[in-house]
């Protein structure tokens, strides 16, 4: 799986497609981004935050590769909910 390059306080990468979303539990995002793995959707929703802060999405694509996995295995759906740990305001992960 490639690596997205950051930029300020975006996540790009060559197979996303940009949208602007609202998510539940009240996050308002001003990022939404669809990333394709494995020919598996993944809607990445970044909020603006520090720069050191980005770091967390690494270990958000690694659960999409997981996830992929787990449905190459006979898990049919996943859909899964991610915080970062230290902030749960600034940015999540929702696959499906």
């Amino acid at each position: 799986m490639s690596v997205p390059v950051y930029a300020r306080d975006r996540v790009y990468h060559p197979d996303v497609q940009d949208h602007t979303c609202s998510l539940g539990k009240g996050g308002c995002f001003t990022t939404v981004e669809r990333y394709f793995a494995n020919d598996s959707r993944a809607v990445v929703a970044v909020k603006k935050m520090p720069k050191h802060k980005l770091d967390y999405i690494d270990l958000f694509l690694n659960e999409i590769k997981a996830l992929n996995d787990a449905k190459r295995f006979g898990v049919p759906r996943v859909v899964k909910y991610i915080e970062a740990a230290r902030s749960k305001d600034d940015v999540c992960l929702v696959l499906e």
